[in-house]
């Protein structure tokens, strides 16, 4: 992947299948805007060959990035988050977008900028997505997960509530 890494310096990759004397490799090359492509590394060319896609039908769809945000809700607690504007709208767009808020199931889960077909549907359609790592969602420490014990339908729903109000704001 050290090969792959400036060809793709803004995405995950993942070697899928190699053969046994690693002089090829399968690659997994995929990013918050780019849905998933396979390419075929050979160490003794240094090539890489591109042959095949996750998603076929979105090869030649513009993509939205999803981008990393923080809200603070209203007891002062830092929330951190994921924005999707549409393709080729700024992140201050000139007039408000329709906006969709999608929460992630949990409560003891988290969102992640990793692609997501429905995000990018979402977006592809014109709206803004936001989605929140509201108190109590994991990978952010055990203080900020602990913050959400016995939280559930107060204080994370406050959370929930006081990023869609970041989002007006915005």
């Amino acid at each position: 992947t050290d090969k792959a890494r400036p060809r793709f310096p803004d995405a995950e990759i993942s070697i899928v299948s190699a053969s046994d004397d690693l002089s090829r490799a399968i690659l997994y090359v995929r990013s918050n805007a780019l849905p998933g492509r396979y390419y075929l590394y050979t160490a003794e060319s240094d090539q890489l060959q591109y042959f095949a896609p996750t998603y076929p039908d979105l090869e030649k769809q513009p993509l939205a990035a999803i981008k990393s945000i923080n809200y603070e809700a209203r007891d002062g607690l830092t929330t951190p988050g994921y924005l999707t504007l549409p393709p080729g709208v700024s992140e201050k767009p000139k007039q408000p977008l329709p906006a969709i808020v999608y929460p992630h199931g949990g409560p003891h889960s988290r969102d992640y900028s990793d692609f997501d077909p429905m995000l990018q549907m979402f977006a592809n359609r014109g709206y803004a997505v936001l989605q929140m790592n509201f108190r109590g969602s994991s990978g952010h420490g055990t203080e900020f997960q602990s913050a959400g014990y016995r939280q559930w339908g107060q204080a994370m729903q406050d959370d929930v509530t006081d990023g869609t109000q970041w989002l007006i704001n915005q």
